[in-house]
């Protein structure tokens, strides 16, 4: 099991000194780091790329649901698991 590790908060004007630094350790251990500003609705998440693409893929996914087809498929156990011929269930 992964160890869980907190998410970093730093202050806007910290991230602006250190941007490169944050990039650089955000790229390399996937941990995001909260950027806060005076107003918390102004707030922002520094995250690695691949992983925001990850994340938008799965909500795209969710979105149109075809993860809960891939899941019920997974369930199924009926040994078919591609998604280049579905059937008339999805």
């Amino acid at each position: 099991m992964e160890a869980l590790t907190l998410t970093k908060i730093v202050s806007a004007q910290e991230a602006q000194a250190q941007l490169t630094d944050l990039t650089q350790a955000v790229a390399t251990s996937h941990d995001p780091v909260i950027i806060h500003q005076a107003d918390p609705t102004q707030d922002a998440v520094l995250l690695n790329k691949h992983d925001y693409d990850a994340m938008c893929e799965t909500l795209a996914l969710i979105q149109a649901g075809s993860l809960a087809a891939v899941r019920h498929r997974f369930a199924a156990d009926d040994d078919w698991t591609t998604m280049e011929q579905p059937d008339s269930n999805w």
